[in-house]
């Protein structure tokens, strides 16, 4: 399977891992992170994960290619952002969104910005406005928020550390206690106790997956 990002390579593999790996069949993930060690069991593999860039150099280095002639199935995520370009979106299929499994409510709040602001600061004091959103739906459930940029995603979450107190167990506060010594980003570790992390594709993977765990097992209440 080919998926744009290394992240999402990861997630998938993580995913497929558990899922094929009791029916005896092999995942392997093949990205620029990948170990020397493990390209020798990707001839073994029965799924593959890979990135286009990643997938391209090993081809093409290979002198013998056989193992892309055993390939039998090739799968690409999110082909209808490869196959616009720009102007003209690719043609898809729309399934109606009613016969999602667990239903989805859509709310849609707006905030005024004064001619006065420019779009970086308006952006900036949006900030300020997740913690009570949080607060009136999330349910005390946990919550995943999307922002455009990595610093993007810091940002937020350095305002929402000041501006929101999330209970924790004591259990929970230990395993994240546990988890932020583990952490490569220092700023990420701060956060953790707190209840927040952000996760995008320019952090360390050891780091992405300790927080992957983390929010997988509800330790986390906010992801961004």
């Amino acid at each position: 399977m080919v998926a744009p990002i290394k992240a999402l390579c990861s997630q998938r593999f993580d995913d497929w891992k558990e899922k094929f790996g009791p029916i005896g069949l092999s995942c392997k993930e093949l990205t620029g992170d990948t170990v020397v060690d493990d390209l020798f069991e990707i001839h073994h593999a029965h799924i593959i994960i890979t990135t286009p860039e990643k997938w391209d150099s090993m081809t093409r280095r290979w002198k013998d290619n056989s193992i892309v002639q055993l390939v039998r199935l090739f799968l690409i995520d999110e082909i209808a952002e490869w196959l616009s370009d720009g102007k003209m979106p690719a043609v898809c299929l729309k399934v109606d969104e009613d016969q999602r499994p667990v239903k989805l409510r859509k709310i849609v709040l707006g905030f005024p910005c004064s001619d006065s602001q420019t779009e970086f600061k308006f952006d900036l004091t949006l900030n300020y406005k997740i913690a009570s959103v949080i607060q009136a739906y999330s349910d005390q459930k946990p919550v995943l928020v999307f922002c455009a940029t990595r610093k993007g995603v810091q940002q937020a979450a350095s305002v929402l550390s000041k501006d929101a107190k999330f209970l924790l167990s004591v259990e929970q506060k230990q395993r994240l206690q546990k988890s932020a010594n583990s952490l490569k980003d220092s700023k990420l570790r701060d956060l953790l106790m707190y209840g927040l992390a952000y996760h995008h594709a320019g952090m360390e993977v050891s780091d992405r997956k300790i927080i992957e765990g983390a929010f997988t097992a509800g330790d986390l209440p906010v992801l961004f």
